[in-house]
């Protein structure tokens, strides 16, 4: 039996405009503007796949004061908003998939966005499109440790609409595709340092303790999930 699906996922919708990230960053995002610095010193230029309200951009700018800024974000209002939050930055509407005139920049970054596709290598093919030669793409994002891919559909009982975005792959898969499209791929973990209470809304992450874990995550879906760091370097 069909049903419909949401390809905006509810869960998400709440935190989108959410401008405490931009006083206090996110500790992934820490993480990431760790290793682009590690790796690449202050690049040339930065762009930003599923940039939200630009909470992101703004932390990067903190860090790379010389770096030519972008970012590309599907929903109009969201886009419009990381315009206006982060002003010397160039925001594009649209999805990864479009806008090819997007010049390609030394480093690339997709962090919480994997889950939103049903394929992994066509959009990675199209995030290495958008870095250039030489550059680095990383890719922030559940993935499974296991040699399974799961695309998932969820709803809230008991008359929920279908929502979709929490599609998970695995690091197998992941390291496939890069080596197909020619680029090398490597990994870093990434631990919680604290503790997040389960809130009302049974698809914000919480933590638990876990297989020696003090701050593993969990999903309403019954699932926990191992966040890592996916480095492409092409």
């Amino acid at each position: 039996m069909s049903h419909e699906i949401i390809e905006n996922r509810i869960a998400d919708a709440e935190i989108y405009d959410n401008l405490d990230f931009f006083e206090t960053p996110k500790d992934y995002f820490r993480m990431v503007l760790d290793e682009i610095k590690n790796r690449q010193g202050d690049p040339t230029s930065l762009l930003d796949v599923g940039c939200a309200n630009g909470a992101f951009l703004h932390h990067a700018r903190a860090c790379f004061s010389e770096c030519q800024l972008s970012g590309l974000e599907p929903i109009e209002n969201l886009a419009a908003n990381a315009a206006h939050n982060v002003r010397d930055s160039q925001i594009h509407c649209g999805a990864l998939t479009d806008l090819p005139e997007i010049q390609p920049a030394a480093a690339v970054t997709m962090l919480g966005v994997m889950g939103i596709f049903s394929e992994p290598a066509i959009a990675m093919r199209h995030l290495l499109a958008k870095t250039m030669e030489g550059g680095v793409a990383y890719i922030f994002s559940p993935f499974n440790e296991e040699p399974v891919d799961v695309i998932l559909n969820y709803r809230r009982a008991p008359v929920g609409k279908w929502e979709s975005g929490h599609n998970l792959f695995s690091m197998t898969t992941m390291e496939a595709v890069a080596n197909e499209a020619g680029a090398h791929a490597s990994w870093r973990d990434f631990a919680m340092p604290q503790q997040i209470s389960k809130s009302d809304d049974p698809m914000r992450s919480w933590t638990e303790p876990f297989r020696g874990n003090p701050h593993h995550l969990f999903y309403g879906t019954n699932m926990f999930s191992t966040m890592k760091l996916l480095v492409l370097e092409k």
